[in-house]
């Protein structure tokens, strides 16, 4: 149910507010849709590498210019690491956030339009490292049978949207997420290594977060966005 409490916020929030704030030429105030592009982690040890992953939204414009946004995002991303190594990895994760959004400019016609944002959110991962094909570390539960863990997640990032018709807009969209853990990619990194680390890293077992992990992972996202605008029209 964790998962789902931001989004219920932002649907609950968006309600709140009545659409008559709306300037006229914003006529169909909901909209939904999908997206899908190129995920990747960036964390301690990690080579740049990612793989294909997915999204819905639901989106609600409260004014002219500003809009709250629910957003899913799943998949499972390649965080093959530690170059010289034969480890392999891989962090499956479902995220939910709440998004507010403000479109810079009026983007009339069919002129496309920039809209930065920023939010909130929960990020549920289950990291797995494996080494010939075992796992060897893991964030919960056993190697043989790892557990996914939840943490909280900033996400923010900018989207070029283009106007296909007076219903269906396409948009770019470039996404960070700043994460409240070390251990997206399954890996935490520590300030001091010792004998047992040496490369400032956790090679075996279970991980987890620690005072003394030297940063936090970040998550990447970069692709396309297709949204399909909802509801009733309101006289222009």
């Amino acid at each position: 149910m964790k998962k789902f409490s931001l989004a219920v916020l932002a649907i609950f929030i968006a309600n709140c507010f009545p659409i008559s704030s709306i300037s006229q030429a914003q006529t169909l105030p909901w909209s939904i849709g999908v997206k899908t592009g190129f995920g990747s982690i960036i964390g301690d040890g990690q080579a740049f590498t990612g793989s294909l992953t997915y999204g819905m939204f639901i989106e609600k414009r409260m004014t002219e210019k500003f809009s709250l946004n629910a957003s899913f995002d799943f998949g499972s991303i390649a965080t093959n690491a530690y170059s010289g190594y034969t480890y392999t990895g891989k962090t499956s994760f479902f995220q939910t956030a709440v998004l507010a959004k403000y479109q810079l400019g009026k983007g009339e016609g069919k002129k496309p339009t920039f809209s930065p944002f920023v939010g909130l959110g929960v990020i549920a991962y289950n990291p797995k490292v494996s080494q010939n094909g075992t796992v060897i570390r893991y964030a919960d539960g056993t190697a043989s049978s790892p557990e996914g863990v939840n943490d909280l997640i900033i996400p923010f990032g900018f989207e070029v949207g283009f106007k296909l018709s007076e219903r269906a807009k396409l948009s770019f969209v470039a996404q960070s997420g700043f994460a409240f853990t070390d251990r997206l990619n399954g890996t935490v990194g520590v300030s001091n290594p010792s004998a047992s680390m040496p490369d400032g890293h956790k090679f075996v077992g279970k991980i987890s977060d620690v005072s003394g992990a030297s940063s936090n992972d970040f998550t990447s996202f970069f692709g396309l966005k297709l949204g399909f605008s909802i509801g009733d029209k309101t006289d222009k």
